[in-house]
This record gives C-alpha cells, sequence and structure tokens, in this order.
C-alpha cells in the first residue's frame, strides 16, 4: 500500500491548484492520502519531508541535504515520525472530503 501524507504550513497553501490535482491523482490511483498541519507535529519530528521505501530504505529531506539511509537508527526514528504524523494527519478518502478538510486546517494553521 502507498501512503502520502501532505504536510501544510501555511493556509494559502490549501489554495494551490496542483496540490488539489495531486491528491485526487492519488485518490484515483488508491494511494492513501492524507493531510497533517505543520503547527501540529513540527515538536513530534524532526524531518517533516521523508519517505519510506519497503521499511528497509529512508530518504530524508531538509533544507540543506538530501538523505538515502538503510541504517537501522534512521529506520526506526522514520518508522516513528510516520506513526506520529499518522495519528495527527487526517485521511482523505474521496475527493469531497477535501473540502471539508480544508477548512478544519485552515481554523488550525
Amino acid at each position: 500500500n502507498v501512503v502520502r501524507v501532505f504536510v501544510i504550513s501555511k493556509a494559502d497553501e490549501l489554495d494551490n491548484k496542483s496540490l488539489v490535482e495531486q491528491i485526487r491523482l492519488d485518490l484515483e490511483g488508491e494511494i492513501k492520502v492524507y493531510l497533517a498541519s505543520w503547527k501540529e507535529i513540527k515538536d513530534l519530528v524532526e524531518v517533516p519531508d521523508f519517505g519510506i521505501w519497503d521499511k528497509e530504505y529512508v530518504c530524508m529531506i531538509n533544507d540543506k541535504e538530501i538523505k538515502l539511509s538503510s541504517r537501522r537508527e534512521d529506520m526506526d526514528k522514520a518508522l516513528g515520525w510516520q506513526r506520529i504524523i499518522l495519528k495527527k494527519a487526517r485521511e482523505i478518502e474521496n475527493i469531497d472530503d477535501l473540502d471539508e478538510e480544508i477548512r478544519r486546517l485552515e481554523n488550525s494553521l
């Protein structure tokens, strides 16, 4: 299963037509889509932009570098961040849910 979480830091990001189109395409491709507020996770995760593949590799992206790792220590950190983010995020099950979730996020940012 492929899961994508879009972390939103500013309300105007929710007006981005490219974001809405990507969410629509992901849903059509049967990708599980979640939205999370940066404000709700910023103190809980070190790296907000990361990807996990097959629980064997993690790619972490920050302002200055991109790091690909298979070290157990890095994987354990990333899996912990994933659990935290998914607890705070809200799943978008269909495109109709998006408007409601956008309103909720705008009020929390």
